[in-house]
């Protein structure tokens, strides 16, 4: 609790430039301090789960390839774009996330539905990016 509020107070602008999402969650006066360090801990350990969650979908995918894996492990290229790529294939066919939440900015048809401006929509990706329709392979 003590770092956060010293990170707050001594760093301000670096913190708005480097994280603005904290910047203005620690900010926010509608906020007491307990709710900023709630929020502030969701937001880390969401991001440990995440991240942990990835990683393990990645390693299991590329241990049922193992030519995949032979390309993805290989080191000649200190970028490892074949790896990014296959994190985000293992993101695209089983994500961290159910749905990513979206305001519409305007009425929009999606299936002959209309679905008016400034309306949550929920499109729920675990089901839209394994459609073969999208994705043949």
């Amino acid at each position: 609790e003590n770092h956060l509020r010293e990170l707050n107070a001594s760093n301000r602008d670096s913190l708005k430039n480097t994280n603005p999402y904290m910047h203005t969650l620690l900010e926010n006066k509608s906020y007491n301090w307990n709710d900023k360090l709630m929020l502030a801990m969701e937001i880390f350990l969401g991001g440990i789960d995440a991240t942990a969650t990835t990683i393990a979908v990645t390693l299991h995918y590329l241990a049922h390839n193992p030519e995949v894996q032979e390309i993805a492990r290989r080191k000649d290229n200190p970028q490892f774009p074949y790896l990014k790529a296959c994190i985000k294939e293992s993101l695209r066919i089983c994500p961290t996330s159910g749905a990513v939440g979206r305001i519409t900015i305007s009425d929009l048809d999606i299936g002959g539905y209309c679905i008016p401006k400034n309306t949550l929509v929920n499109p729920f990706s675990s089901v839209s990016s394994n459609k073969a329709e999208y994705f043949e392979e």
